[in-house]
């Protein structure tokens, strides 16, 4: 019951999350604990994005474990997790999120933070962008 989940097609989410019911039909004791899956869902969200998650690691390898629980990084592509640094930064870092593998943290494509730009304490949001290279070959990697 996460976000993640969830597709922008209607059609869908019929089977998206096993823990939310809303079937043609359904059986009138289902319908509460449908609400409540979808606002657990919903505060997972809300938690993601709050800033309150503190890393863990060092100051070049950050982890953290999300509330929504990412499975893969191509379900992370387009996530945006709010953290607080445990550690300033001691230079170009990484961060893990939910054990998926570490990724540079940047301030913009390609450019990778400098030292101290990170601060104990404080909230800072990122965004993944799971790109997949194709090569003019046809095959593509992640």
């Amino acid at each position: 019951m996460s976000f993640w989940k969830w597709s922008r097609t209607a059609a869908n989410n019929a089977t998206a999350d096993g823990s939310i019911n809303w079937a043609e039909g359904q059986a009138p004791s289902t319908v509460n604990d449908s609400a409540h899956a979808m606002m657990a869902a919903a505060s997972k969200y809300r938690d993601d994005v709050a800033g309150t998650i503190a890393t863990a690691g060092s100051g070049t390898a950050y982890t953290l474990a999300s509330f929504q629980v990412f499975d893969t990084l191509a379900h992370m592509d387009g996530a945006m997790i709010a953290f607080t640094a445990h550690a300033g930064n001691a230079g170009a870092c990484t961060l893990n999120v939910d054990g998926l593998g570490a990724k540079p943290l940047r301030s913009a494509p390609a450019t990778e933070l400098l030292a101290g730009m990170l601060v104990a304490g404080t909230p800072y949001a990122a965004t993944y962008y799971h790109i997949i290279m194709c090569r003019a070959s046809g095959s593509c990697g992640g």
